[in-house]
């Protein structure tokens, strides 16, 4: 029985370039890595929290991973 879909959002960079930064792409690619190398990066969903939408559950890779191992152990 299937009760939701599970989707998986990466964390994201703490600072990157605005999409309207008049740059070229190569430009980009290589300051937003250095950025996310200098800066880190965040969770995009706290760890632990599950946002809920109808059916869809929205976690981060880490809550994942906890949510599988808790449910492997209960089956």
């Amino acid at each position: 029985m299937k009760l939701c879909d599970v989707y998986i959002k990466d964390d994201v960079p703490k600072v990157q370039l605005s999409e309207d930064c008049p740059v070229t792409d190569s430009f980009r690619l290589e300051t937003n890595l250095w950025l996310r190398e200098f800066f880190g990066i965040q969770p995009a969903i706290p760890d632990g929290e599950v946002q809920v939408e109808g059916n869809l559950w929205y976690v981060n890779p880490r809550t994942y991973v906890t949510l599988k191992e808790q449910f492997r152990s209960k089956g």
